[in-house]
């Protein structure tokens, strides 16, 4: 791969990774939207109303873990084909290490179960109420 094909795809790799991190900003402050109409619903005493915004939270939980996983792995895209250049470049070069992000995504997956859990949990006490 020659050197202007490599910083065309660099470019391309790093502007899907600010645009999958700009994608979790924006999805975690719905996240915090839907926990604040949840509390607010329940405290009203509206349970099925805050059942469904729970519902909702943990959809966007998901598409932030997939968006996350996007941009660590575009990141790491990023990195490789940076070095590619540099060899490319400079074969005597040393190379730096790669930065791999820290993966936290077991922790995640588990928190967005926890939220289902608790959906279910919920959703049958408030069947039972009615």
């Amino acid at each position: 791969m020659d050197v202007k094909t490599s910083a065309q795809l660099l470019q391309r790799h790093l502007i899907h990774h600010e645009k999958a991190k700009a994608q979790v900003k924006l999805i975690e402050r719905q996240i915090k939207r839907q926990y604040r109409l949840a509390v607010r619903t329940v405290l009203k005493g509206h349970k099925g109303q805050s059942l469904h915004y729970m519902g909702i939270m943990t959809v966007l939980q998901s598409v932030r873990h997939f968006y996350q996983r996007y941009s660590h792995r575009s990141w790491l895209n990023v990195q490789m084909l940076a070095r590619i250049i540099m060899q490319t470049m400079d074969p005597c070069r040393m190379l730096p290490p790669l930065e791999i992000p820290e993966d936290n995504f077991q922790c995640e997956s588990g928190q967005s179960e926890k939220y289902q859990h608790a959906l279910v949990v919920a959703h049958c006490n408030f069947s039972r109420a009615s």
